[in-house]
């Protein structure tokens, strides 16, 4: 499969990511990508890990034992498919620990890869640099734009978020009506919540 079939084939499975949860689709795209070497990587081709995420001590599923890129052997998630690869990489990305990712929206790939490598997906120093430069290239930033017209189409926000917190005290509700988009402000007060 050429690297151009690679991106077309699983741009919708992104796109669904970011609609969902608010990360870029090229993110998605390109670390899937990256990650896979374009799905022929032995873990990509034979176990469903395409982002090559290890098993760790919260995994309960089948693992692989294969070495890692500093040459030892470690234990790798293997999943039923390409779907809950891209699936459980999202969940991964809802971690705490890059949290500063969302922060910047969900076309703003630039920022996402930074804060990504700075969160320490990836070990190499020029990880953020290489996402950067490999999304302009193949210029997936137009699926992050897609994700959005397609969100917008199923009247959904992106992140398909129906609440969002504000200062740990407010919350913005937002949801698809018949007669369009409607928009309710909250505020928390001794573990109640009352209408603006």
């Amino acid at each position: 499969m050429s690297q151009q079939n690679f991106y077309e084939k699983y741009a919708q499975l992104a796109i669904d990511q970011q609609i969902k949860y608010g990360i870029p689709a090229s993110i998605t795209l390109q670390q899937m990508a990256l990650e896979s070497g374009h799905g022929k990587s032995d873990l990509a081709a034979n176990y469903n890990n395409y982002f090559g995420v290890k098993a760790g001590s919260s995994w309960k599923g089948p693992t692989v034992m294969k070495v890692d890129d500093h040459n030892y052997p470690e234990a790798f998630r293997v999943y039923g498919s390409v779907e809950e690869s891209v699936e459980n990489h999202s969940k991964v990305l809802m971690a705490s620990r890059y949290r500063k990712c969302f922060n910047y929206s969900s076309t703003d790939y630039q920022n996402w890869a930074v804060q990504i490598r700075a969160a320490g997906y990836a070990s190499d120093k020029t990880y953020a640099q290489k996402l950067i430069n490999l999304i302009g290239e193949n210029q997936l930033y137009k699926y992050d734009q897609m994700a959005l017209e397609q969100a917008r189409q199923r009247g959904l926000g992106v992140g398909n978020r129906d609440a969002m917190m504000f200062d740990n005290l407010a919350w913005l509700v937002e949801r698809g009506t018949a007669s369009g988009r409607e928009r309710t402000l909250l505020f928390g007060h001794n573990g109640h919540l009352d209408r603006a």
